[in-house]
């Protein structure tokens, strides 16, 4: 005899014999409640209804049994686990039972983001830009017309002016000056007390002229170098885009505009090496650092969501022993997270003042944030 059997999706699968159907049974493919019919008639009924194999649906009743009772043990288990650990969480929570949660000052608030705008500028800002600046740079030096063999007269500008520090006239030597005459008239009495024949001792008064002073050496100052200052020179009135023979030989140097009256465009130069020199339209430049601007305000934002969202507190306010919460002292996930960054975005500008006169500032109030120390304030 065969039997075909159904699934819980409703598949038959079949026709099977006796010892087929006890091993899908042992291998729990099968239980009591398995739809079954003889594959030669179409009712439909439960394999425990079969007789052949009520000892086979006994062990797999016990088996079950088992698993069951081990899996609801280990189930208990785990929830007395997790209720210790609960417990003992509560026990140890500082600000339930031992401190109450202590509002960050705008002073910690406020060195906080000078660390992070300190950190960002350094892992973020300065890498970003400098890719930013190197691309204008290979753009400017790919788009720059290579073609012109020589720069046409009219393109040529005036040198740069170099003006010279004034050179201070020499000191006339001091030999050459002859000495006031009152100097070399003047004298000085001294008197002299010497022994005379009778040995008593006669005093005496002597003129000697006075002797002039050691004339000092005056100290000839050194002429100061020439100070040159190169001008940068600008081509407001051409009429064709610059190209790289505008260098510094024809006036041209980093920083100089070229107006293109005819085709109504700028450029600036960004380098002008000899024969080389680099010019970017002023629109191209602009939409570069625009876009490298944000990038720069969406990565911020990503870093203050990503920390605040995770471990809520950036960097800095790691360092400065602050973190966010909840109003009621829970933590605080990514969306929440994500609008306190984008009010303080906003609202940074007149944080201090809110925290300093109210304690929070107005992007807390907002996005249902308050921002604490570390270490609360011990309850009385």
């Amino acid at each position: 005899m065969e039997f075909i059997i159904k699934d819980i999706e409703g598949n038959e699968h079949g026709p099977v014999d006796q010892d087929t159907l006890k091993k899908w049974i042992d291998e729990d493919r099968v239980n009591s409640d398995t739809p079954i019919r003889n594959s030669l008639l179409g009712k439909w009924k439960t394999v425990a209804e079969l007789d052949f194999v009520e000892e086979n649906l006994g062990r797999q009743a016990k088996r079950l049994e088992e698993t069951t009772g081990q899996i609801q043990q280990n189930l208990a288990s785990v929830s007395s686990i997790k209720s210790i650990f609960k417990k003992a969480k509560q026990e140890k929570t500082s600000f339930t039972y031992q401190h109450a949660p202590e509002s960050a000052n705008a002073s910690s608030r406020i060195w906080a983001f000078i660390f992070d705008f300190g950190f960002l500028s350094v892992v973020l800002f300065l890498p970003l830009f400098a890719i930013a600046s190197y691309y204008a740079y290979s753009y400017a030096g790919d788009k720059t017309d290579n073609s012109v063999s020589v720069l046409p007269q009219q393109y040529i500008l005036a040198p740069p002016e170099e003006k010279e520090a004034p050179v201070q006239e020499a000191v006339p030597d001091a030999k050459n000056v002859s000495a006031p005459p009152s100097a070399a008239a003047a004298k000085v009495k001294k008197v002299v007390v010497s022994p005379s024949a009778d040995k008593k001792q006669v005093a005496e008064v002597v003129e000697t002229p006075a002797q002039a002073p050691a004339a000092e050496k005056p100290v000839q100052a050194e002429p100061e170098k020439p100070v040159k200052r190169v001008t940068v020179l600008d081509n407001l009135k051409a009429e064709s885009p610059p190209c790289t023979k505008a260098c510094e030989s024809a006036g041209y140097i980093q920083g100089a505009r070229w107006e293109d009256i005819k085709n109504g465009k700028s450029y600036i130069c960004l380098s002008g090496a000899e024969n080389e020199a680099r010019w970017i339209q002023t629109v191209t430049l602009k939409g570069i650092y625009t876009v490298t601007a944000v990038i720069a305000l969406c990565l911020v934002m990503i870093y203050f969501g990503v920390t605040l969202g995770y471990f809520a507190q950036t960097f800095g306010m790691w360092f400065w022993g602050i973190f966010i919460t909840k109003n009621d002292i829970s933590e605080v996930y990514l969306y929440r997270a994500f609008l306190f960054t984008v009010l303080m975005m906003v609202l940074g500008i007149i944080a201090p003042f809110f925290v300093y006169i109210f304690g929070r500032a107005p992007h807390d109030l907002i996005s249902g944030v308050r921002v604490i120390n570390v270490f609360g304030k011990t309850q009385i």
